[in-house]
């Protein structure tokens, strides 16, 4: 029998736990939106979503859970606003976005406060065009003495009663539009829900309880220095339904971030290693104790590696990573990531890793 889900309010059909990836291209769709936070399948990169059959609706494994925020004491469902407010018109009570731009499924204050706030202020968000986490605001809170507020990225302006807010950082004061967050998001790859039991809550709604399986077929090794090259890389090739597995700065290092890489490889079917080759990133990549460490450990664990190089250099590179490099051949990136080279890197990490398509 397939899991549902049952809205907390009072959605009037019950929504199946489905494999909606499937559905979507029977339409001619390549992908799947879930209707609460407006995220597709392939920015997710999950398959499955709670779906009503009688209205085309979508939720997200995520959005099927409550969820605590500090705007507020109580915990937060995702709700059926028609069902709350006359004709669904809420607001968030954030930062005064409403139904206009975010439609009719916020998430609502589960002791029935009538405290509601969109999905952009449930979290915050890390985006690579600043160094620290923004979180969705008031502009009109935060700037009581303008009548708008500036994109610090494209320069864009807002009036404070438009439906765009700013991402704001609350430590230096930096703001970014929407389009500028959407361009720039660091998006780390999430698990697949792959099959899910449901239990009852306390307000008659169901929450799903959802085993997963690993994401990622790629680890990326790389320099800090390129990040951003990398994650174009990244974002190119999972376009093309190749997960990747990278650090982008959410774990504090030490013994942390040494587990969780040493996890993520041995999830992993092949690992990249990026050798970065101009004169000061050479050498501290290669002579790099972190970088050295995933290369080795690509080495034990007998994992297929594929050089990339973005620069022309000695082949192999001097230092310990010599000796597991010299039998590789390297796919070269000397020109910017063109669609030729990025077809030898996805063409390289299919043949190797045995997988069709």
């Amino acid at each position: 029998m397939a899991a549902y889900l049952k809205l907390p309010a009072a959605h009037k059909h019950t929504l199946y736990f489905l494999e909606s990836t499937k559905l979507s291209a029977a339409k001619g769709l390549s992908c799947w939106t879930c209707d609460a936070c407006k995220r597709t399948s392939k920015e997710m990169q999950w398959t499955h979503s709670y779906r009503c059959m009688d209205c085309d609706l979508d939720i997200c494994e995520e959005c099927s859970k409550p969820i605590k925020t500090t705007t507020h004491p109580h915990r937060f469902v995702v709700s059926d606003a028609k069902a709350i407010y006359p004709n669904g018109k809420w607001g968030c009570d954030n930062c005064g976005c409403n139904y206009s731009s975010q439609g009719y499924l916020p998430w609502h204050c589960e002791e029935g406060c009538f405290f509601d706030i969109c999905f952009g202020c449930t979290r915050s968000h890390k985006s690579h065009a600043h160094p620290h986490p923004l979180k969705k605001a008031n502009s009109k809170l935060l700037y009581p003495k303008m009548t708008y507020w500036r994109c610090d990225r494209c320069q864009a302006t807002s009036m404070h009663d438009a439906q765009d807010k700013p991402y704001h950082c609350t430590k230096c004061t930096f703001d970014l539009c929407f389009k500028c967050l959407k361009e720039t998001i660091d998006v780390e790859p999430e698990t697949k829900p792959s099959r899910a039991t449901v239990t009852a809550t306390d307000g008659g709604g169901f929450v799903a309880d959802v085993s997963t399986e690993p994401a990622a077929q790629v680890f990326i090794s790389y320099n800090w220095n390129i990040q951003d090259k990398v994650l174009e890389l990244k974002r190119n090739l999972e376009s093309m339904n190749i997960r990747c597995w990278m650090d982008t700065g959410n774990m504090v290092g030490g013994d942390d971030l040494k587990k969780e890489i040493d996890k993520g490889m041995r999830g992993a079917k092949i690992v990249i290693s990026f050798q970065i080759v101009i004169s000061c990133v050479t050498k501290a990549y290669s002579e790099s104790n972190a970088c050295q460490q995933e290369v080795a450990l690509a080495d034990v664990l007998k994992k297929p590696i594929l050089p990339v190089l973005f620069e022309s250099l000695k082949w192999p590179p001097e230092g310990p990573m010599a000796m597991p490099f010299a039998p590789l051949i390297y796919v070269s990136l000397e020109d910017g990531l063109t669609r030729e080279n990025l077809d030898k890197v996805v063409k390289t990490i299919k043949s190797r890793t045995g997988t069709k398509g």
